[in-house]
């Protein structure tokens, strides 16, 4: 029998399945390639003759099953070869930045989606000067021990409904009274939502109970009942809406809408 051979350009490459061919002049490799055919999708794998089965060592076994295309040269420094990935090829750094900004261009805290900076300066149309002082709610605060929220202050307040275009006829003489009227039914939906949680999981109440872990202002969304309410029934919106996400002992996250 004519051993079969492949002409091999000098410098050329083949696939570390490839076949071992004998290097000489004429003659065409071997392995055909299923692909060149339509047909060929659907044929079983071609089989190369023991003949020409590659004598792979265990070695170069070991390093084609590494998944990375680079061969490491032996030489290669400690340094260099430790790194996690295993491979010599850096990629790109999926680099982005730590600050995350609300609707308001304002920088938050990505935890609780409040401002980084509290804003307690005088609004540009305010004319008198309104308290600064915060006071602390009863509402646990979801990723702490003991803490709890803490309520804007009338200054912070009165700034919000500028910045929601909600001042209407509000005077800084009102906003001490509104902000009462807004911690105190910020508790009371607490107590509510509280409520719920001993009917969906009252397990929790065992562990701690649940927290609230993060609060969305969504003003101009309006949630199904209130888009039923007002377009059939002909009830007002609501004057606002919240998202709440409490946390519960196990780490589930489940959100309330609040309007």
């Amino acid at each position: 029998a004519v051993p079969v051979t492949a002409s091999v350009k000098s410098g050329s490459k083949l696939p570390f399945n490839h076949p071992k061919v004998t290097t000489s002049e004429g003659g065409e490799c071997p392995y055909k390639n299923p692909l060149k055919s339509i047909g060929g999708l659907f044929k079983r794998k071609q089989e190369f003759p023991d003949a020409l089965k590659a004598d792979t060592t265990e070695k170069e076994m070991s390093e084609t099953r590494s998944g990375c295309p680079v061969k490491v040269a032996k030489n290669t420094s400690t340094s260099e070869s430790s790194a996690s990935s295993g491979c010599p090829v850096k990629s790109k750094s999926k680099s982005k930045s730590s600050t995350v900004y609300n609707v308001y261009s304002q920088p938050i805290d990505p935890k609780n989606n409040m401002p980084s900076v509290a804003n307690q300066l005088p609004a540009p149309m305010q004319n008198e000067k309104l308290s600064t002082e915060r006071i602390r709610s009863t509402i646990p605060k979801g990723g702490t021990d003991e803490e709890t929220w803490t309520y804007p202050s009338p200054q912070m307040f009165y700034n919000s409904l500028a910045r929601k275009n909600k001042l209407g006829d509000t005077e800084e003489s009102d906003i001490g009274s509104v902000v009462a009227i807004h911690n105190n039914m910020n508790e009371k939906t607490w107590s509510k939502v509280m409520e719920w949680e001993q009917v969906l999981c009252p397990e929790a109440e065992k562990e701690g109970g649940a927290k609230l872990l993060k609060f969305l202002g969504r003003p101009s969304d309006l949630s199904p009942k209130a888009w039923v309410k007002n377009m059939i029934f002909g009830h007002p919106l609501p004057f606002d809406r919240h998202d709440w996400t409490i946390l519960r002992p196990d780490g589930t996250e489940v959100r309330y809408v609040i309007d």
